[in-house]
């Protein structure tokens, strides 16, 4: 039976610790200063974090759990948001534009004055009433691509 080298096991635990210390130090990062612009916050606990204004742009938050975050004004462009549990969050004036939606969850979320243009949320359940709240523009939804708010 073969087995690996002890360094290897000991490099590669050491190696798994710093990601999830990383992970951890962007989680605090973000919570005090509101800002973790490209960061990777995949799979991250942010339940009932206070977010309002925050810049994460370009960020990982893919699988991330949002439930009744505040992400009121924050810049959310290019963000990773697959799969990311945002039930119950505050998204009113958000920029989500070019955000990947898909298989979020965004039941109850406030998504009033979100900008969404050229978001995926093609396989998002919303109803197009509320819809009628946010800029779509090159936005992907289950009913096809919105092209409401294009100038």
């Amino acid at each position: 039976m073969y087995q690996k080298p002890l360094a290897i096991v000991f490099v590669s635990a050491l190696f798994l610790a710093l990601n999830v210390q990383a992970d951890d130090a962007a989680v605090k990062t973000l919570k005090l200063m509101r800002a973790c612009a490209g960061c990777d916050l995949q799979q991250a606990d942010l339940v009932y974090a206070d977010l309002k204004n925050a810049d994460l742009a370009g960020a990982n938050l893919a699988g991330a759990d949002l439930e009744a975050a505040d992400l009121s004004g924050a810049n959310l462009e290019g963000v990773n948001l697959q799969g990311a549990n945002l039930t119950d969050a505050d998204l009113n004036g958000a920029v989500l534009k070019g955000a990947d939606l898909r298989n979020a969850d965004l039941t109850n979320a406030n998504i009033e004055r979100s900008d969404l243009r050229d978001a995926d949320l093609s396989t998002v359940d919303i109803s197009a009433e509320r819809y009628s709240v946010v800029t779509l523009c090159g936005t992907k939804t289950k009913e096809g691509v919105q092209n409401r708010d294009c100038r």
